[in-house]
């Protein structure tokens, strides 16, 4: 889960792609972000431990 800096930060940056490419300003290629590993692994593992403790996944 972002916290609120890092969610903001997200919605500044895809309106700007946005507004970008609905202007043609665009001429770099738009990459993709996506979260850490370590961060993906975290809730992977958090997940395991509901499952394991019998709570819903």
């Amino acid at each position: 889960m972002l916290d609120e800096e890092d969610s903001e930060e997200g919605v500044i940056q895809v309106n700007h792609v946005i507004d970008a490419l609905e202007n043609g300003t665009e001429t770099q290629a738009v990459a993709m972000i996506s979260r850490p590993f370590w961060a993906k692994q975290a809730d992977r593992k958090r997940r395991e431990a509901l499952m394991m403790e019998g709570g819903v996944a």
